[in-house]
């Protein structure tokens, strides 16, 4: 048992608890193998040490010292195991497939597995850590992006608890800290991958939305100065008279306006989230010699029609 065994004198007073000497509740750092085939008891324990950090051994309810529990398994828990709750506190979830590359398997194979235990930080040293990590700023451009991911996860059928959003933040707050950051940056959303899905076949859908969320205002940008080039096609066209081509100039120059607004859009969300906007310069120019080139052609015309 990963409780310890049941106290003998215990039982001699009619008490039923156990001796944890060594156990999980004494534990700093636990690893739980095949996690998910324990007996329903060490299960519904497990989910209180996990989220409360409480073990309740007989009449008493045990604060314990836990900081951190790995568990692995070879399956996942289907809807019907009624494992949900124990899941959903795995806030990390990692799949690893068997080693691929030959020279990674030979390194394994020629290396000793023997590992000499040793120290590399102390307790209190992850407890002031820990605590710094708190003090992390996360601004509130990355909040409403990580509202925007949740949404469009939704849509895609992936809805996760309203614990792993919550959780994931004092998550992306460690990350930044040991990045030797005082403000969480859009790049350490990246490690939500990590955390957003529930079955392994949503990782890839998981990570487009995340990819979509923190650089979709390229693909947006870009798509904006393709309509600019298509509407200057559309101007350069030979029609058949004089006001079908100024009908036509007028009209692309309208929707360069409006196109030029969005941009402008995208320029003020990016300086909002603090994103280099070069690129959104440099666009807004090109943009901007279309329309010029658009007038001065229609000016041109009319000048010559009088």
């Amino acid at each position: 048992e990963i409780f310890g065994a049941v106290s003998l004198k215990g039982l001699e007073n009619d008490e039923y608890r156990r001796v944890t000497t060594g156990k999980l509740p004494e534990a700093h750092i636990a690893f739980l193998d095949e996690v998910f085939k324990a007996s329903s008891s060490i299960l519904n324990s497990l989910l209180t040490i996990m989220n409360e950090r409480i073990f309740h051994n007989g009449k008493e309810a045990i604060q314990i010292p836990l900081i951190t529990l790995f568990g692995a398994s070879n399956e996942l828990p289907s809807e019907e195991d009624e494992l949900e709750a124990l899941y959903d506190r795995f806030l990390l979830r990692y799949v690893l497939d068997y080693i691929k590359e030959d020279f990674r398997f030979l390194k394994m194979i020629q290396e000793d597995v023997a590992m000499s235990q040793k120290t590399t930080i102390e307790l209190e040293e992850i407890k002031q850590c820990q605590s710094q990590a708190r003090n992390v700023r996360i601004p509130s451009h990355i909040v409403k992006l990580i509202s925007q991911m949740r949404g469009e996860l939704r849509k895609k059928g992936i809805v996760l608890s309203d614990r792993r959003y919550k959780q994931s933040v004092l998550l992306l707050k460690t990350k930044a800290y040991l990045d030797g950051r005082t403000e969480v940056e859009e790049s350490d959303l990246t490690i939500l991958e990590n955390i957003l899905w529930r079955d392994p076949g949503e990782r890839g859908e998981v990570q487009a939305v995340i990819h979509q969320s923190l650089h979709g205002y390229r693909d947006r940008l870009r798509e904006l100065l393709i309509q600019a080039k298509e509407l200057e096609s559309y101007s350069k066209r030979q029609w058949e008279d004089e006001d079908m081509f100024i009908k036509a100039n007028i009209e692309a120059q309208t929707k360069l306006r409006q196109i030029l607004s969005r941009v402008d859009a995208v320029f003020e969300e990016c300086k909002e989230r603090g994103k280099p906007t070069e690129e959104i310069i440099r666009v807004k120019s090109q943009i901007e010699d279309i329309q010029k080139e658009i007038l001065n052609r229609l000016i041109s015309e009319r000048g010559e029609l009088s």
